[in-house]
């Protein structure tokens, strides 16, 4: 999940954390300190959750890398904060950008500050949760599935094994977020208090558009209007040929955010993706979007774009979308 893979075609664009941030809070800047480093390790170090055995700490959660972050979100009061993060992840190519990941952690504010809840919407993956499985987790039939995660992550007796316990099958899914064996573990998930990225992804798996829509609806209310959900929502959809469902919320949304490039570039992609080679014409949105995209950026560079897409794809430019092209470059 975390290691989906896209291929930009009008910008390479990665969040920067490197900003001046004046009168920020000692627990906010201490926190940038400690995600400075491109590990989850120091933040986790503050963790207070009590019952969370250490190596699923150090194995899971600790060793995560990523290339940079960005806060989304930040509340505190003298006693307690709460923040929310995206994560990105590093790109394998010069010429692809990593996926991200959405975390939300709270606890004790001040420059020592600690940390007493952390949940990862991507997999659904809660320490708090995980905390009240400790029982179980210690038994006998916890650590069985701690070491058949650990062994064989792709052994689908997983399923079995984890008992119907969200919270550890979560931990699974983060295991093989990226891997082989993220299929299994994805159609085993159950859902849980919070929503989850994995819902969005497995509703587009199995083609329902209604469940597609209820998810992003979720993750919208949890996350606030982030142009990279809405990137992740675009790699799935155009993944599992489902673009005509979300192109024209995807239009929309850059209508409201046209400074975000990438949200900018995965309309495209889904809007390109949802035209039928044999339309008689674009539709109202789709021709208002590429208008207003291409005052942006300039025909020419659009034009480009548009045609590297349908070469990357081995399709033709559809005739109307070739007519539109035409006509915006003024020939």
């Amino acid at each position: 999940m975390r290691r989906v893979s896209l291929r930009i075609f009008l910008w390479l664009w990665l969040c920067t954390t490197q900003q001046i941030h004046a009168a920020e809070s000692a627990t906010l800047s201490a926190i940038r300190a400690d995600l400075q480093t491109g590990s989850l390790n120091a933040l986790l170090k503050r963790q207070a959750v009590v019952g969370v055995p250490t190596f699923i700490l150090e194995k899971w959660l600790i060793d995560t890398r990523f290339q940079s972050f960005a806060v989304t979100g930040f509340n505190e009061n003298p006693e307690r904060f709460a923040v929310r993060l995206r994560l990105h992840f590093s790109a394998h190519e010069a010429n692809e950008v990593s996926p991200v990941a959405f975390i939300r952690v709270a606890g004790r504010s001040g420059k020592r500050y600690t940390v007493d809840q952390f949940h990862d919407y991507t997999t659904g993956l809660d320490l708090v949760a995980l905390e009240s499985q400790q029982e179980w987790l210690t038994s006998a039939d916890g650590k069985e599935f701690l070491s058949t995660l650990s062994n064989t992550p792709e052994a689908d007796v997983l399923s079995d094994l984890a008992q119907g316990r969200s919270p550890v099958l979560a931990l699974w899914l983060a295991q093989c977020a990226g891997q082989p064996c993220e299929t299994i573990a994805l159609a085993a998930q159950r859902e849980g208090p919070e929503p989850a990225v994995w819902q969005l992804q497995r509703a587009f798996s199995v083609g329902d558009k209604y469940q597609v829509l209820a998810s992003l609806d979720a993750m919208r209310a949890a996350l606030g209007e982030d142009p990279w959900l809405w990137q992740l929502a675009g790699v799935y959809a155009r993944a599992y040929g489902h673009c005509v469902w979300v192109a024209s919320a995807m239009q929309a949304q850059w209508a409201k955010n046209p400074e975000s490039r990438v949200l900018a570039d995965t309309s495209l992609q889904c809007t390109l993706a949802s035209m039928g080679d044999a339309d008689p014409a674009l539709d109202k949105e789709g021709t208002a979007f590429l208008n207003r995209l291409s005052e942006q950026i300039g025909p020419g560079n659009l034009s480009q774009a548009i045609i590297a897409y349908h070469e990357q794809h081995d399709r033709p430019v559809p005739d109307a979308l070739a007519r539109w092209m035409a006509t915006t470059r003024g020939e």
